[in-house]
């Protein structure tokens, strides 16, 4: 099944669709469409069985869930940080005071010059870009999203785009890298429930997007070199609050 080709996750940036094909795999489709079944969790068309190698805690439409710690942690042991802080940005003000939402390892452990790192650290900011969006329409008054702040030796560093995803983990071999190039894709990785396939040439990923009443299932394929395609995608309703 190969869908057309929807998004490409470039060094820097995200291209937008590039191409429109003839065939009608990867186009939406309401909910149940030609299945009979109106549940858009089951009529998404995933090419086969998936598993549930990492987990979300909580489910909603409003409140998106977030990535459990364990995936924070696995990206912080596979870019070889001493330290990785995940940092929420406030929808009424971008820059607002970083506070730490979750810390995982130790700020500078193997600095030399620790004094010039915790500094550095704390002055790190996202530059109003997000890595973890919230869906349109869900975040008023609330944060929109999220990005990590690292530490490794001497050097400290942010991670607010696809562009700095890429250089922590430029191939896409994981089920934590998988999760984490969909979400800055501005995709919802469907992980409280079974939402990941390994083949042979990358991961199929369960995931949505959309906004609050207005939801779009969608069967991602996310290649070693970090291209998406949209493989699948069904839109359905979804209640509003």
């Amino acid at each position: 099944m190969n869908g057309c080709l929807r998004l490409v996750v470039g060094s820097l940036v995200i291209a937008g669709a590039i191409s429109a094909c003839g065939s009608t795999e990867g186009a939406s489709r309401p909910a149940g469409a030609g299945d009979g079944n109106t549940d858009a969790r089951e009529s998404v068309d995933a090419g086969g069985p998936l598993s549930k190698p990492l987990s979300c805690p909580g489910e909603g439409v409003a409140n998106r869930p977030l990535p459990a710690e364990e995936i924070f942690d696995a990206l912080r042991k596979a870019a070889g940080y001493d330290f990785l802080e995940r940092r929420p940005i406030a929808a009424s003000d971008p820059e607002a005071s970083p506070y730490p939402l979750l810390s995982l390892g130790t700020p500078c452990e193997r600095a030399a010059d620790v004094s010039a790192c915790t500094s550095g650290l704390a002055g790190l900011s996202s530059n109003h870009e997000v890595l973890f969006p919230y869906d349109v329409g869900t975040s008023i008054g609330g944060p929109k999203g999220f990005y990590l702040v690292y530490s490794k030796g001497d050097t400290v560093g942010k991670i607010s785009n696809l562009g700095e995803l890429k250089t922590a983990l430029p191939t896409v071999d994981s089920a934590v890298a998988a999760l984490m190039y969909a979400e800055a894709a501005s995709y919802r990785v469907e992980c409280t429930r079974e939402w990941l396939r390994q083949e042979a040439d990358g991961f199929v990923v369960l995931a949505s997007n959309g906004s609050a009443c207005q939801r779009n299932r969608i069967v991602l394929f996310i290649r070693p070199d970090g291209t998406i395609e949209e493989r699948d995608k069904v839109s359905y309703e979804a209640p509003c609050f």
